[in-house]
């Protein structure tokens, strides 16, 4: 009998050793957890911007709104110092549809109906026809280093890279022609914004928005904002796309 009892004394002792915790172990793990909880708020990348859509663009399909087949929306957190990855976007900047038309003031729709009910504006496009620009002046646009650049005008075509940095972007327009279009700004702040009647798409187009990078604190990139009155036209595509800016540590 005594020969049973040892061995099963020996096995006992040995299940004991292997579950034996540590008293600090718990207290270890939660600690642990709330550090990477706490770096995950203080070293996550920055929010893309909010991209707001309204106007035709948008169909409604059994009660749920989506974008026209021929625009695209893409949003990315930036990324992260001390391995968080990439940022979660958070509800209040995920895309806002509506194909109602944001309300503006009277004095504010009278003021973008004078500046576009005349003339066209040309950026960056070559070989423009006479059909295209029939019964239209072009508007020259004088460079400009402000912070807020607009352009207004009864048709505007635009063509190529488009890149700005540090600046909201304003485009109104009774006809808007987008040609392999890549548009897009670098910032802390600002928006671009387009509004149009008609809008129409040739080849492949970009609009997009980033957040600069910074080894302080993960900065939101501009917003885009996209509506178009009474028609979306042509084979081309767009995509609007944002990115929040990275984390970097200091070296």
């Amino acid at each position: 009998m005594k020969n049973v009892i040892l061995p099963l004394v020996a096995l006992t002792l040995s299940m004991t050793a292997c579950s034996y915790k540590s008293p600090t172990e718990d207290l270890d793990k939660a600690l642990a957890q709330h550090q990477r909880e706490l770096d995950a708020i203080l070293y996550q990348g920055g929010q893309p911007g909010k991209i707001n859509l309204y106007g035709v663009i948008l169909t409604d399909e059994s009660g749920y709104l989506r974008t026209d087949k021929r625009i695209s929306i893409m949003q990315t957190g930036g990324m992260g110092a001390r391995n968080v990855g990439v940022a979660v976007v958070g509800e209040k900047n995920k895309p806002v549809l509506s194909p109602e038309l944001k309300g503006e003031s009277s004095q504010l729709a009278l003021a973008h109906a004078n500046l576009s009910s005349s003339g066209y504006i040309n950026l960056g496009c070559e070989n423009l026809t006479a059909e295209d620009v029939q019964g239209l002046q072009e508007k020259k646009q004088q460079p400009s280093e402000m912070i807020y650049v607009s352009y207004a005008a009864k048709k505007v075509f635009i063509c190529g890279d488009q890149h700005t940095s540090g600046v909201s972007v304003s485009i109104i327009a009774q006809d808007l022609v987008l040609r392999d279009v890549r548009m897009t700004l670098t910032g802390v702040i600002g928006s671009i914004s387009v509004k149009a009647q008609n809008l129409e798409l040739q080849g492949e187009n970009l609009i997009g928005t980033a957040g600069m990078t910074s080894n302080t604190i993960g900065m939101d990139a501009p917003d885009i904002e996209l509506s178009v009155a009474k028609e979306l036209s042509g084979n081309g595509s767009l995509m609007l796309i944002s990115e929040g800016g990275a984390l970097v540590e200091k070296k």
